[in-house]
Parts: structure tokens; sequence; C-alpha cells
């Protein structure tokens, strides 16, 4: 499936007046450059709210109110914080029915870690811009390099829809006076593949019941599993790593749910690549288990079931 979010052109930041306010060290400080965002955001098909069908089959998303988006002037090396350095987030609202659309909307400030200080920065017509969805691991202090982490997921359907990120780069808005508008609507990219793999199991060759599953590691013959992903770390975005799930949260079908993102290159090409099981119960057996990925490498905003 592809998971595609669009935001429609009738975005709109104004643009505060910079009035003097006192600053308690002495002397005088401009008041922060505040924008009010306001987008109509929509998606087709899917976006977070992951919901699987009884029949293993279907996939069903929406947005839930919940949902978090940080907002980053890609330009500026500034994320909308506020003026001790805290992120500021947009949630989904106005929410239709069927879950497809929402409205985002806020005022947002965006600030920089000189060194010494949290600076405010404005906004220049030239700016691009990055919209990062369920960002779960954005960091503390004075991080600029925020994290969508796939190691903490446990393997339940709940789990996933905690894990489904999206982003969308190097949006560009127009700047007329003090309004930011964006023409042509913004798309958001999937990071990753949906799974859901039924596990079976043998021991001897004989079709066993394992004792409860105290872990299950996820992990890729050529090294192309994610566990992290680092969207402003330009130069090296990409934590290769298994996963683990300490214990993993089977349904009672004995089905495993996984929000897995994978990366290809020369280092770790797709083609002889292998998705890779290994559970361990708590008698201490070990079972394995593996399987080709399809031609070309698992796909992402996919179903695989």
């Amino acid at each position: 499936m592809k998971k595609t979010f669009l935001l429609i052109a009738s975005a709109a930041l104004a643009l505060c007046a910079c009035n003097k306010v006192d600053h308690p060290e002495g002397g005088e400080k401009e008041a922060p450059l505040v924008y009010h965002l306001n987008i109509q955001a929509s998606m087709d098909p899917q976006t977070k709210g992951v919901t699987f069908g009884t029949d293993g089959e279907s996939i069903t998303t929406g947005f839930e109110d919940t949902d978090c988006i940080y907002v980053y002037n890609e330009t500026k090396l500034a994320f909308a914080r506020n003026a001790t350095g805290d992120f500021t987030v947009l949630h989904p609202a106005d929410i239709s029915s069927s879950g497809k659309s929402c409205k985002l909307s806020g005022d947002l400030s965006f600030y920089f870690w000189n060194g010494s200080e949290w600076e405010n920065v404005p906004v220049d017509k030239t700016d691009t811009y990055a919209l990062y969805y369920q960002l779960n691991s954005p960091g503390t202090g004075y991080s600029t390099t925020p994290i969508f982490d796939y190691a903490s997921q446990n393997g339940g359907s709940a789990s996933v829809s905690d894990h489904d990120f999206a982003e969308a780069s190097g949006v560009s808005m127009t700047l007329s006076g003090s309004t930011l508008t964006v023409a042509d609507g913004v798309q958001f990219k999937n990071l990753q593949s949906m799974f859901r793999q039924r596990l079976s199991f043998t021991k001897g060759g004989v079709a066993t019941i394992p004792g409860t599953l105290t872990s299950l590691e996820v992990s890729t013959k050529n090294g192309t599993l994610i566990a992290q992903y680092s969207p402003t770390d330009v130069a090296d975005p990409y934590g290769y790593d298994s996963i683990t799930l300490a214990p993993p949260a089977l349904s009672a079908e004995k089905d495993i749910y996984l929000s897995l993102s994978f990366h290809y290159d020369t280092g770790q090409p797709a083609d002889g690549d292998e998705l890779i099981l290994k559970a361990t119960d708590a008698d201490g057996n070990t079972y394995l288990g593996s399987k080709a990925v399809p031609t070309g490498g698992f796909v992402a905003s996919k179903y695989y079931y």
C-alpha cells in the first residue's frame, strides 16, 4: 500500500509583529518571531492509527488527535521549539469521520542552539522545511538529531501503529509579505513496511508448541534492516542493526506484527537478502527461520502478510 499524506495549499503562516520585551539580565530583547501554521491535511490511502482486519489481509488507517508532527527548518537547522528548547508539535484536529483528512494548526517559533543559548531564527523566502510524522525519539536538551526508533516496538498490532512513521522533506514555501504558502501541497513519504507474520515451530523436524517466548530477534542477512533513522543527520542517517523484542507480544494465533524499515545500497544490497527471525523460549530452546526478500527488496508503504 502506498502511504501518502497530501497537505493542501491552504497552508498559511502569519508572521507576528516583533515587539520589545524586558530581559531579566538587563536591557531589552526582541520578542520571538511567531508563525501561525494552519494546514489542511489529507492522505491516500493511509496514515497512522493502523488497524489490521481479522482476515489478516486487510489494513485500514486514519488520523488520530494524539499524533505528533514535528516541523523543521532545514535551511536554518532549526526545529519548532519554545524559548527553553522544548519541541512544539502539531496535532491533527477536525478529523473527518473516515479519518482520512484533518487540520494541522498551531503557533510556532523556530530555534537553533548556537552553542550557548537557544537562538530564535526568522524564516526566509529560500528556506526549505521538513515535517516529521510520529517522531518517537525527538531527544532532549541540545539535541538536533532526533530519531525514528524502531527498536522500541514489541510485536503487537498497537505497537505497530505507534511505529508508523513518515516524513516530508525539501518542502519549499512561498513567502508573500508575512504569509507562507505551499502551492502544490506536501506529500509525506512512508518510511517503513508493515508485516504480519504467523509463526509456527518445529523441534527435531516435528511440529511443537514452544514454551513462553522470551525474545524474538529480527535481522537481515545483508544488514539492510534499520533500527534507527536520524533524518537531520545528513552524513549518516541510518542506524543498521537487528531489532529484539523481549518479550514479543504474539497474538492468540501466533501472529507477530512488525513495522520494519530497510535501506539498500552497494554495501547492503537487496540481491540475495533474507529476513531472519530467531525466537528463544523460556526453556532455552532457540528457533530460527528465514525467508528471501522480494526482488529489489521490501518496499516502503507495502503490507506484507
